[in-house]
């Protein structure tokens, strides 16, 4: 793990907050940001067991995100939501790095992609390629993290006017997007 990705994650850290299970999250009960939804799609082995299954019981359920300690839960923040964006993520400057990792542990990497290639003007394909990574360099990282923001802000609306049971989310997500990482 990279100093940028601890310096970044003990922030979005802090937005995920503990252990919750709430029935209007479609990913389930979930515990700093790793939902069981996330755990059961996981299809790594790790010493016989699905990487899933945290507490190596055979199944992968709600005790597995009851035994997530902040160790684990950095290591697959880092190999699933960190390590996504290659190299580039560790060339952006902090606060980018930061608000782009942060995205995608709230909404994937793959959306937090598309969302800061939509920002800079480049394809939003989901991929980090040459002319995403031109368009970033050219571009003034502090129009970047607020236009990313407010980018962040029009996918939270559209996904709470698709899924109205997200709106008690809403308040809490703008914060979080609103979060432009001057402090860190």
């Amino acid at each position: 793990m990279t100093d940028l990705f601890r310096i970044c994650v003990a922030r979005t850290l802090h937005h995920e907050g503990g252990k919750v299970d709430n029935v209007n999250d479609s990913g389930g009960a979930t515990n700093f940001g790793i939902s069981l939804r996330f755990l059961k799609k996981l299809t790594g082995i790790e010493n016989g067991y699905q990487e899933g299954d945290i507490d190596k019981d055979g199944d992968i359920d709600a005790a597995d995100i009851d035994s997530l300690t902040i160790g684990k839960v950095k290591e697959l923040l880092y190999k699933h939501f960190w390590l996504p964006y290659g190299q580039d993520i560790e060339t952006w400057p902090l606060r980018l790095a930061f608000k782009v990792f942060d995205f995608g542990v709230n909404a994937s990497p793959s959306v937090a992609i598309k969302t800061l290639q939509k920002t800079v003007g480049a394809m939003p394909d989901g991929v980090i390629g040459s002319e995403t990574r031109i368009k970033i360099m050219q571009s003034d990282p502090d129009t970047v993290i607020a236009r990313f923001s407010l980018n962040q802000c029009q996918y939270y609306a559209q996904i709470t006017t698709a899924r109205p049971t997200y709106l008690e989310f809403l308040v809490g997500w703008v914060r979080r997007a609103a979060d432009l990482g001057e402090t860190i």
